[in-house]
């Protein structure tokens, strides 16, 4: 086995920047430059990293297919933070690929006519949930509510000072008894006093 000695060559500092470089001198007196040498590693271990994947493809898929299955909460929490610090970028991403791929929308679209349909059937509250969201951003309002949603209860925006974000849910009949008008602050003042009477009384 080869022995070999690593070197700095030199370390300064230039413009404000570290400049560290380091050689290393095999046995037999070749050198080379210690970064040359981590970056054939690193194209080496991809290469192998990708041919063991292809060659041990169902015994990767059954460890996956289990570590998802025991792991579902670590993996859903470790999801959403990671959508919650990468909403834009993530978004970005989701535009352009719809953007690249028209065709693969409209096939999948063909061959799932009522994927949609079963979804919102399957899930209603999460289904009303995300309209809700998306009404409130259409309007430029946002959607912050301060209590949790309840079947059939209306999402009331309290337009308090220059926050359109924060709202309440509050029943149906109650939100319709007071005409209120986000423009009009009399009204609002009205409406908004009786949601937060009511929540009181929960």
């Amino acid at each position: 086995m080869n022995k070999t000695k690593t070197i700095n060559l030199f370390n300064s500092k230039e413009d404000g920047l570290n400049t560290n470089i380091c050689f290393i001198i095999n046995s037999d007196g070749s050198i080379k430059n210690r970064n040359i040498i981590k970056q054939e590693n690193k194209e080496k271990r991809a290469a192998y990293n990708k041919q063991y994947r292809k060659e041990n493809r169902k015994i990767l898929l059954k460890y996956h297919k289990w570590y998802n299955h025991n792991n579902r909460d670590k993996i859903n929490k470790l999801n959403r933070q990671w959508h919650n610090d990468n909403r834009e970028y993530h978004n970005e991403k989701c535009k352009q690929w719809k953007k690249d791929n028209p065709e693969k929308i409209k096939e999948w679209l063909i061959n799932n006519p009522d994927y949609t349909k079963k979804w919102r059937i399957n899930n209603p509250e999460k289904y009303i949930k995300i309209w809700m969201q998306m009404n409130s951003r259409r309007k430029g309002w946002g959607y912050e509510p301060i209590n949790n949603y309840t079947k059939e209860y209306h999402f009331h925006h309290m337009h308090i000072e220059d926050d359109h974000s924060i709202g309440i849910f509050i029943p149906p009949e109650l939100h319709r008894s007071i005409f209120h008008a986000y423009n009009d602050p009399e009204s609002m003042d009205k409406i908004n006093e009786a949601a937060l009477e009511w929540l009181r009384n929960q």
